[in-house]
């Protein structure tokens, strides 16, 4: 398969990218799209990324999500599920590899998001715990940089909620624990060898955040 660009801009201060559409066998790049991995930009890439990039956006329209819940399920289970299958659409983009689906799905399924963090530390804290959890189970997973990244962003929010649990404010020195832990996973995710992840992971570190529409996360 050949992959065509145009009008690839340089310059913006966001990173865009082109919309994948197929035509005559062949991937066109065109119109602007942004890149999202957990809810962040990816921004100002070296034109290196460009293949990757690509690849993803492809990946990203051949997903079809594995994913089912009971049709009578509770409100919090039916409001988080579109962010589960958001997850596994992410992860299966991002790994090319045997079984992509199947590890997309199984993540979810073992790291469920919640569907509401209440301004709460504690609840970005449990998503970070899992997954890391996780990562104990299935050491060898070739999801592994990603599971080190999907913690670091998630103690990088935990460290901008207003509170650490109920009405119990966040204090200063419990932050820097949160910021301290960010930084050690975020060094375990810039190794892995997936191009786009290890960029994002490497730009997360120079500008943490939790969101990049909101600073409060969700």
């Amino acid at each position: 398969m050949q992959v065509r660009q145009f009008g690839w801009g340089g310059g913006a201060a966001l990173f865009v990218v082109a919309l994948v559409a197929f035509a005559c066998g062949d991937l066109i790049v065109g119109a602007e799209q942004d890149v999202r991995i957990d809810g962040l930009l990816v921004k100002n890439p070296p034109d290196t990324l460009k293949p990757a990039v690509a690849r993803f956006l492809q990946r990203e329209s051949q997903f079809k999500s594995q994913l089912t819940i009971p049709a009578h399920s509770s409100f919090p289970l039916q409001s988080a599920f579109p962010k589960w299958q958001a997850q596994e659409k992410t992860v299966y983009a991002l790994f090319d590899v045997p079984n992509a689906s199947r590890l997309a799905t199984g993540f979810v399924r073992e790291v469920p998001l919640l569907y509401e963090w209440e301004g709460m530390a504690s609840s970005a804290l449990q998503e970070a715990t899992s997954a890391l959890e996780y990562l104990g189970r299935h050491p060898n997973t070739p999801l592994a940089g990603y599971v080190h990244f999907f913690a670091a962003h998630r103690y990088a929010c935990a460290a901008e909620m207003p509170y650490e649990t109920g009405n119990v404010k966040l204090t200063a020195e419990v932050k820097a624990i949160y910021t301290q832990k960010m930084q050690d996973e975020l060094k375990l995710a810039g190794q892995t060898a997936q191009p786009l992840l290890k960029f994002l992971s490497h730009e997360f570190a120079a500008h943490p955040r939790c969101n990049d529409t909101s600073p409060s996360g969700r």
